[in-house]
């Protein structure tokens, strides 16, 4: 994530706000936004989920697979993730920019 750098006016503006209990934008630092959660939204999926909150679209789905050891390690198995940064999420995902980012979380 880029570094924001902030004018001393708006560090001052944005701690003052914090002293007094309200954020720029005008709610108070208890004020949340409304959120919606809908579950096993995808129907090949395992187990998956929707989360909507502001203008932010997350979706996650789980698959799983039992499949035969390797005979080099007959008693280990593995996890695979496979993750994807739909270009819609953001104009940093255009072409294949949000690929990056995806293989960041998958191997993490």
């Amino acid at each position: 994530m880029a570094n924001v750098l902030l004018s001393e006016a708006e560090k001052t503006y944005i701690l003052h706000g914090i002293q007094k209990g309200y954020r720029n934008d005008g709610r108070t630092n208890r004020d949340y936004r409304p959120m919606e959660l809908e579950t096993d939204v995808v129907v090949h999926a395992m187990g998956s989920a929707r989360l909507r909150l502001a203008n932010t679209d997350i979706l996650v789905a789980i698959k799983a697979d039992i499949d035969v050891p390797s005979p080099d390690r007959p008693k280990e198995g593995k996890i695979e993730f496979f993750v994807d940064c739909s270009a819609n999420a953001t104009p940093d995902f255009e072409g294949r920019g949000g690929e990056e980012l995806a293989t960041e979380i998958s191997n993490t």
